[in-house]
């Protein structure tokens, strides 16, 4: 949705839909929270060396690695959208 948008809104630019962080000369950008710790990852593996991004990985208690053209599609997530109910003024969620 939102992607969608920023491809329409600058059509000048790349818009990969799919990656979770995209780093492009020395432009990064990530897809959310999660996805930046991924990025924050990469970049400490990049500047100071995997086994202190490992190191640090550990400390987070986070995979070191998660590909950046990994998707952003969540099976779990999706898995539970079917499941939820909206809640409505007045209405119990029982």
């Amino acid at each position: 949705m939102l992607c969608e948008h920023m491809a329409q809104a600058y059509p000048d630019i790349n818009v990969n839909m799919e990656a979770i962080y995209v780093k492009d000369g020395n432009v990064y950008t990530s897809a959310g929270i999660t996805a930046g710790m991924d990025l924050a990852l990469a970049l400490l593996e990049e500047d100071l060396g995997r086994k202190f991004a490992l190191f640090i990985a550990r400390l987070m208690v986070l995979f070191l690695k998660r590909p950046g053209n990994q998707t952003q599609f969540s099976t779990m997530l999706e898995s539970q959208k079917s499941r939820l109910r909206t809640c409505k003024a007045g209405n119990r969620m029982d």
